[in-house]
């Protein structure tokens, strides 16, 4: 028994493009040395704050959620699940999927169209 109503279809198919033309940026997702073709997804920046574990200070850390069509993150036409360790690339900057505090790195949203990805920076310009 599906959980999806109609509405959810609706606006799946009608206004999530819309609102991820509008608000996304291009992402490739690379998988060792392949990357997937670039794709339009959109985040939120999510800040928490952590204690360095040699200085003891308290640092504010900005991680990034992503939000990823499951249909785009793909390779020569077939879909994956993307995983830790893999790379999201953003224009000049890189984000390494990683598990965030309590969330787990990536999951399936409760629609099943993106996965929500949780990841950290590690390069940029």
């Amino acid at each position: 028994m599906s959980t999806i109503s109609q509405f959810d279809e609706i606006i799946e198919a009608y206004a999530e493009p819309q609102r991820e033309q509008g608000n996304g940026v291009t992402v490739v997702v690379r998988n060792g040395e392949t990357d997937t073709d670039s794709f339009t997804a959109w985040f939120a920046d999510v800040k928490s704050e952590t204690i360095d574990h040699r200085s003891g200070v308290k640092l504010n850390v900005t991680r990034r959620r992503y939000y990823l069509p499951k249909s785009s993150v793909a390779i020569d036409g077939s879909t994956f699940e993307p995983k830790p360790g893999m790379i999201i690339v953003q224009g000049s900057e890189q984000f390494e999927i990683l598990p965030m505090s309590k969330e787990v790195a990536v999951q399936s949203d409760p629609g099943g169209y993106r996965w929500v990805v949780q990841a950290k920076q590690i390069a940029f310009s």
